[in-house]
């Protein structure tokens, strides 16, 4: 995880609606490209939560 990446991308998600985060992470974890949780494993709703900043 870069954290120049990942800092660009809080400072952005913080005018999105939840609903576009999500949107938007999971794209990334379809790419193959998540900033937040690791790229292997199955695809559940707490991943994408993770990935869209919306979890715990």
């Amino acid at each position: 995880m870069n954290q120049e990446t990942l800092r660009a991308l809080v400072q952005e998600e913080n005018t999105l609606a939840a609903e576009e985060k999500l949107h938007k992470a999971l794209a990334r974890l379809h790419n193959g490209k998540p900033l937040r949780t690791k790229a292997k494993g199955r695809l559940t709703l707490n991943k994408i939560n993770n990935e869209a900043g919306l979890g715990r």
